[in-house]
């Protein structure tokens, strides 16, 4: 019995060395897993005629953002900024409900939630749309998908650009 725990306890240890000699040598041979990756400062611009953006929308962009950042461990740049230009933003508000109640499935599909915009960086412009149809959702949870794809598709362009780096 002794020497069967004895066998396990080694084997276990060669595996834990092993797995961390491998992981060694990945993120030697990989500059971007060493990299510190960062993501833009984000401020919002409305860029349309016929919407009215609340302030508070735009706060909340920028806000999530913020957060996400924090949550994924990616620091905010300090030297590096860029917009999201809100070219499209319908809020339903407090008509989502009513509009609910007395169209069913129609009202959900003609009525949305609805941010769209785009983000210039590093020569190439992100797109990004987003809309919610179903009632319980608002233009706060547009706001937060927005914010969402934002961070992501920034991330994934910071990663690209320095891995040409």
């Amino acid at each position: 019995m002794k020497s069967i725990k004895k066998c396990l306890l080694l084997s276990g240890f060669v595996a834990l060395v092993g797995c961390a000699q491998v992981a060694e040598t990945v993120a030697k041979k990989n500059p971007i897993a060493n990299a510190e990756i960062s993501v833009p400062a984000l401020s919002v611009a409305v860029d349309c005629k016929d919407c009215d953006v609340s302030a508070e929308v735009a706060a909340r962009i920028v806000e999530r953002y913020n957060a996400i950042a924090k949550e994924k461990s990616t620091p905010v740049s300090t030297s590096a900024a860029t917009d999201f230009r809100i070219t499209r933003y319908y809020d339903r508000g407090k008509l989502r409900l009513v509009v609910a109640a007395v169209a069913g499935p129609l009202g959900m599909l003609l009525h949305v939630d609805r941010i769209e915009g785009a983000i210039a960086f590093e020569g190439q412009t992100i797109v990004i749309q987003r809309t919610a149809r179903v009632p319980l959702f608002s233009i706060t949870d547009v706001a937060d998908d927005a914010a969402n794809e934002i961070f992501d598709k920034l991330r994934a362009a910071s990663i690209k650009r320095s891995a040409r780096n």
